[in-house]
């Protein structure tokens, strides 16, 4: 059975079997001191390591020891190098303690896995650790999963799929990935027997799951594939969708907020509704409003509640103002079309109205000058 396999087990107990996971690998290879300096992060789900986090570990390293090895699997092509499968946060803390010169962390406790086909393979390893720890934070997880997705399924794209995409294929394939999970949530809220079947299907064993999801009449032959997938990583859909998908959404400095400043994910989807469409303002406008409330969800540490109170606030004050310069917008807008109108194409009566029309406006335009009823600038 290979480490995959192995990994897959029931979430209820999958701390303890990745602990039995380890000593199974102490008692194939032992486990042994590694120097910092042989070991190499990987391409691994987890993409979220901030400084605080950091501290943290590095801390808790120095109080209290370390409690599991590392795993690392060696680098082919390469002696003495090895690749961590799973303990990236140990190794950044330990690289921290040593930078404050305790040299005892230059080494940390390892046990070496058996390498991987691929880094594909090795990318899955890592995913299903960090899956059965709960060690991701949304972000990282949907996206480490709509990565695995990836690598498991062959799309068809259309030209037009590609074409909308700007001629991005991944990117088309990633909106594809999403589609489908959309798809594969409302069918289970919308039928309530395979949605108890579904919570079956996380406990049971593969053949189990093959044989019974041939059953379902899923909108597209690719929802089976992508739910084969989730199962296997024994993942419900409907939470996935409810809770994950919406980070993929986000733009970018709110996921950067989140991978270096801690901004909690459900704070970041709140934030997420200062989008410059929403608002009717430019984006780097609305980046500096979502910037501003950024600052103080983390300034003064406000709840998931407090933070949807102040994008409310913001979101009214914005409507407000939006309000106040729509007779700019439509001033800007009126001249640029007369600016653009070509005179010579228009008829002789089309010519008259229109100048009829102006002259009328200028008379009002020059009364309103002249009596001072104009709007001061504001």
């Amino acid at each position: 059975m290979g480490c995959v396999q192995k990994l897959r087990v029931d979430n209820k107990s999958s701390e303890e079997q990745l602990k039995k996971f380890c000593q199974e690998l102490k008692r194939q290879s032992g486990e042994h001191l590694i120097p910092l300096e042989q070991m190499r992060p990987s391409a691994q789900p987890r993409q979220t390591f901030t400084q605080s986090a950091i501290r943290k570990r590095a801390e808790s390293l120095r109080r209290h020891g370390q409690k599991n090895p590392v795993i690392l699997v060696p680098i082919l092509g390469e002696d003495n190098l090895f690749e961590i499968e799973d303990g990236e946060l140990r190794y950044r803390g330990a690289q921290l303690l040593v930078n404050e010169g305790l040299e005892k962390w230059k080494y940390l406790n390892s046990v070496i896995a058996p390498p991987p086909q691929d880094a594909l393979e090795l990318h899955k390893r890592s995913l299903i650790h960090h899956l059965h720890q709960e060690g991701l934070n949304p972000l990282d997880r949907i996206e480490a999963i709509v990565k695995e997705i990836l690598t498991e399924i062959s799309f068809q794209l259309t030209a037009q799929e590609v074409k909308d995409s700007n001629g991005d294929e991944q990117q088309a394939i990633r909106i594809q990935i999403q589609q489908s999970i959309r798809r594969l949530d409302y069918f289970f809220k919308k039928n309530q027997d395979w949605r108890e079947k579904l919570l079956f299907w996380l406990e049971s064993s593969q053949e189990t799951q093959l044989l019974e999801i041939q059953q379902l009449s899923l909108p597209e032959e690719i929802d089976r594939q992508v739910l084969l997938v989730l199962l296997e990583l024994q993942q419900n859909v409907c939470s996935l969708a409810a809770n994950d998908l919406p980070m993929l959404l986000l733009p970018n400095d709110l996921k950067k907020a989140i991978r270096t400043k801690e901004l909690p994910c459900h704070h970041a989807k709140a934030i997420s509704k200062l989008s410059s469409k929403s608002l009717k303002i430019s984006e780097e406008e609305s980046e500096n409003l979502r910037f501003q409330i950024v600052q103080k969800v983390l300034a003064e540490s406000l709840s998931l509640r407090e933070t949807k109170e102040a994008v409310t606030r913001i979101i009214s004050k914005q409507g407000i103002n939006n309000e106040k310069n729509l007779p700019k917008k439509e001033l800007n807008q009126i001249k640029t079309i007369l600016a653009d109108i070509s005179l010579q194409n228009l008829q002789k009566q089309e010519l008259k109205s229109l100048k009829e029309t102006l002259t009328a406006k200028l008379v009002e335009i020059e009364g309103l000058l002249t009596t001072g009823e104009t709007k001061p600038l504001s």
